[in-house]
């Protein structure tokens, strides 16, 4: 069963090969007549060569193909699958490169690239529109249920196989015709530091602490923002009580409007008389 699913493979390859070369050899006869057209002396060697590399193509993508298909079924094809399809791929592989590599660059190729942007094109046509139909089929058999993995998986191989063949195709043709990776959307600008940014329009703060309260003056240090519109101490302890002037050194301010710190002076030692 493997061996005639590559021989199938191989045979649509070259047939399809083969209706390629008429269609476009009919097209360039036509093109040539057109008023400026772009002169070309051998287009029609180009259309030999690659007729011949679309052959070797399809019998190397059969054999990769029926390849695939004996390791997604869990080697349920047989081994003769895998004879068959190394044999394909082998085959067709050599031929595409001696084609590619020693008859390819002797000819204006480069130069004038319209029979490989057709050839480019047919491929990624045909490719893309079978992936299509099996990638159908496999979503069909997988929810209706019944048959064999052995058939589901065969056109699992044919969807990954022609898919990546029209992937490659196409993504060299819209290389060549120039065509652009879509724009990204323009990145938001980034803050100049770290942490949140103002709320409701304050201006930032210069050191730690809350923010200024009540249109208070902005601290230059850290702590809490002085109480009640006092102007800031020169020095440590309480602010004075009642109205007095501010000490110029630390601890509490004297009690009872004394000249000096502690207790005011008392009449005598000891208890007063009775």
């Amino acid at each position: 069963m493997g061996e005639i699913m590559a021989l199938a493979s191989s045979g649509i390859g070259v047939t399809l090969a083969l209706a390629f070369f008429v269609g476009a050899y009919f097209f360039a006869v036509w093109d040539s007549r057109r008023e400026g057209a772009e002169a070309d002396g051998q287009i029609g060697l180009k259309l030999v060569l690659y007729t011949l590399i679309l052959g070797a193509l399809g019998v190397a993508v059969g054999g990769a193909d029926t390849l695939l298909h004996y390791m997604v079924s869990g080697a349920k094809t047989g081994t003769p699958a895998i004879k068959a399809g190394i044999a394909g791929l082998a085959a067709g592989g050599l031929i595409l490169a001696g084609l590619v590599m020693m008859m390819l660059p002797r000819t204006n190729t480069d130069e004038h690239p319209k029979v490989l942007r057709m050839v480019l094109g047919y491929v990624s046509a045909i490719s893309g529109s079978a992936a299509i139909i099996f990638f159908s089929l496999f979503v069909t058999s997988m929810i209706m249920g019944g048959g064999s993995w052995v058939g589901k998986s065969g056109m699992l191989a044919h969807l990954i196989t022609y898919g990546a063949v029209a992937y490659l195709a196409l993504n060299k043709l819209g290389t060549m015709s120039g065509w652009t990776a879509p724009s990204r959307p323009a990145q938001m600008t980034q803050q100049g530091g770290g942490g949140y940014p103002p709320q409701g329009g304050m201006p930032p703060q210069q050191g730690g602490g809350y923010p200024p309260q009540a249109g208070m003056p902005q601290q230059q240090g850290g702590g809490y923002p002085p109480q009640g519109g006092m102007p800031p101490q020169q020095g440590g302890g309480y602010p004075p009580q009642g109205g007095m002037p501010p000490q110029q050194g630390g601890g509490y301010p004297p009690q009872g409007g004394g000249g000096g710190g502690g207790y005011p002076p008392q009449g005598g030692g000891g208890y007063p008389p009775r």
